[in-house]
């Protein structure tokens, strides 16, 4: 009551909130003190992702692997798509025909749906079949729309026929389609159009960027590598930041780019020896898998372990007016560097156009000792890295051994020494 005798209202007691102001800024100040939670072992600052990608070559992958980062795992396939919610896309080559010999494209099976994977059975029915198929190559990817028409069933991955080969893109990123638009040919985008839209408003910037990367291969005679590089030279050119992470399949081998987004992979020898490559690793522990840097290619064959190279190293000056390069006039066998070496050592050859290759080691004696590769191969140059294990996965004694490369009806041999 006051002085003049009116009742009045008690004090409004403080809300909980305030009641709790107190404790939650201790809380913070607390918080703010205590160490930062370590990162994974190698793993790069998180970003953002518009798309996730898988990818996996191998001669019999396990199925165990496949359920593990298709269906099972932490940040599985299915399990990402919580997240990247606008669409899916599984495509595998069953057989290994990605030669395209006599002219003709690999058999490619391709299964696409606009709904999220973790809530469409039809993504399970399409994940077994995969898993069932043990394919030699097969790529993945979860669609986050953020260009061109959406509500579409994921057209990752873009699916396209060149040079008697059956041409797969799944792309993580965003890149500007005034970029692209400038980068295609006028005369290559009339005879390559975009698949989906109508027009500039409606196409999607990955289907250009596929489009583009085409373009370059062909310019290139298809020899992938070279391609790449003169493509990512002049994006990089064009582009402050560019988004360029991309999975690439003609079917007989997979390429693997990181740049603007996370990108990781794991290879597993032994009698179902295999090489995948996710956006991120498929379990919470991230363990056996290797996180790529800005400018990695990767490259997974079956029954080969990954090659790891930088892009740069395929770069020749096309930034400005895009113009190839002239292609070797024979193939060459260069000298293995460092040599002799104790761990590991590059072996470089140059094939003057597409041809079968096979380069292997032996001994002083002849006996054979490793097949490092053994498929076709495009024109240009080519890096095998060799650990100086024999076939079988031992450590190779100190000694002599021989290089020979064979194609084309030709062979080189260079000498090799391995000090231990």
């Amino acid at each position: 009551m006051t002085y003049d005798g009116r009742m009045t209202r008690p004090p409004r007691p403080p809300s909980a909130i305030l009641r709790l102001l107190p404790v939650l800024l201790w809380c913070g100040l607390v918080l703010a003190a205590l160490p930062e939670m370590p990162r994974a072992p190698g793993r790069p600052a998180d970003r953002s992702h518009n798309c996730r990608l898988w990818g996996i070559a191998g001669e019999t992958p396990r199925g165990s692997a496949l359920r593990e980062q298709l269906l099972g795992g932490a940040a599985s396939i299915d399990s990402l798509s919580r997240f990247d919610r606008d669409g899916w896309g599984l495509a595998y080559y069953p057989s290994a025909a990605g030669g395209g010999g006599g002219g003709s494209a690999p058999v490619c099976v391709v299964e696409r749906s606009a709904a999220a994977a973790i809530d469409d059975p039809r993504y399970d029915t399409a994940a077994a079949a995969l898993i069932y198929a043990a394919p030699p190559i097969a790529l993945a990817h979860i669609r986050r729309c953020s260009s061109g028409l959406c509500g579409i069933p994921d057209p990752h991955p873009f699916r396209r026929e060149k040079g008697g080969r059956t041409w797969l893109l799944a792309h993580n990123g965003t890149i500007g389609k005034a970029v692209l638009l400038d980068l295609i040919r006028p005369d290559y985008l009339a005879a390559n159009p975009p698949q989906y839209g109508s027009n500039a408003a409606e196409w999607i910037d990955s289907d250009l960027y596929q489009i583009f990367l085409l373009q370059c291969l062909e310019d290139y005679a298809f020899a992938v590598k070279p391609a790449l590089g003169a493509a990512v030279e002049r994006l990089r050119a064009a582009i402050a930041a560019p988004q360029l992470n991309f999975l690439l399949s003609d079917g007989a081998a997979l390429w693997a780019y990181a740049e603007g987004n996370t990108l990781c992979y794991a290879a597993e020898a032994g009698d179902s020896a295999f090489a995948a490559v996710m956006s991120q690793p498929p379990t919470v522990s991230g363990e056996g898998w290797t996180w790529l840097t800005d400018g990695d290619l990767v490259t997974l064959e079956p029954g080969a372990a990954p090659l790891v190279e930088r892009i740069e190293q395929y770069f020749d000056g096309t930034g400005a007016d895009g113009e190839p390069p002239a292609l070797p006039r024979a193939m060459a066998l260069e000298q293995n560097y460092p040599n002799p070496f104790n761990a590991s050592t590059v072996i470089a050859f140059e094939l003057p156009a597409r041809a079968a290759v096979r380069l292997a080691v032996c001994s002083a004696l002849g006996r054979h000792v490793a097949t490092l590769a053994d498929g076709v191969r495009g024109a240009g140059r080519h890096e095998v890295r060799w650990d100086g294990r024999d076939d079988s996965g031992k450590p190779v004694a100190s000694g002599v051994y021989l290089c020979r490369l064979e194609g084309a009806g030709r062979s080189a041999v260079r000498k090799m020494i391995v000090l231990k």
